[in-house]
């Protein structure tokens, strides 16, 4: 190269694939925690929806957005705000929950947690190739949905064990086992569908995603 001819910066002509975070470490975790604490504060306040929202029985809701914050913040901020935030979210939805006392914000920490782990898990199998990030492969719309059906498919598994304990334990008839169970799954697959889409569509055609590149 000739002493004439620019030099390119570290992450100058690289896609988003294959940037790093300019952040350091610390402000990265400042950032995820901060993000953490500002979504799940806001899945609080969604939860004042809750006496509006149609549901066809406790805790079940055709749609409930509280924790959409929780996987929003997860695809922008990462694993570790994604689970803060998720926890945030259940503790503090506990003394304003309107269904069954601390149970309810527990099956949605559950439902929604199983769905953000497999993500994890799944990312985990991705070698880290170091100086790029791991969230764009999350925007290809393949791979998010063919992950998204295995999560879907975790989380079903899962909520129809805690849904049936809780059943039991109770003291409902079981002989309404069955019907309630298929409602469980009915409800958590189209709730599921929320918790996915809708982040992804606010993150990545909105470009948000690129606002915040730490992970």
């Amino acid at each position: 190269m000739s002493e004439t001819e620019p030099k390119l910066s570290k992450n100058e002509g690289k896609t988003i694939e294959e940037r790093e975070s300019g952040m350091s470490s610390n402000t990265q975790l400042v950032l995820k925690i901060a993000g953490a604490a500002i979504f799940g504060a806001l899945s609080i306040l969604l939860s004042f929806l809750s006496p509006i929202l149609l549901r066809i029985g406790p805790g079940m809701a055709i749609f409930d957005p509280v924790s959409i914050p929780w996987t929003t913040s997860f695809i922008i901020f990462g694993p570790l705000a994604g689970i803060l935030c998720s926890l945030i979210g259940f503790v503090g939805l506990i003394p304003f929950d309107t269904s069954i006392p601390v149970i309810g914000p527990f099956m949605k920490f559950m439902a929604t947690f199983t769905l953000i782990v497999i993500y994890i898990l799944v990312l985990r199998l991705y070698k880290k190739e170091e100086g790029k990030l791991l969230r764009p492969k999350l925007k290809k719309p393949k791979n998010y949905i063919l992950v998204g059906l295995l999560a879907i498919g975790f989380r079903l598994i899962v909520m129809e064990i805690l849904n049936t304990i809780v059943y039991i334990g109770l003291g409902l008839p079981i002989a309404g086992l069955t019907t309630w169970l298929i409602w469980v799954a009915i409800i958590n697959s189209i709730q599921s569908i929320w918790d996915l889409a809708i982040p992804y569509l606010l993150i990545f055609p909105t470009r948000l995603n690129e606002m915040f590149e730490i992970w």
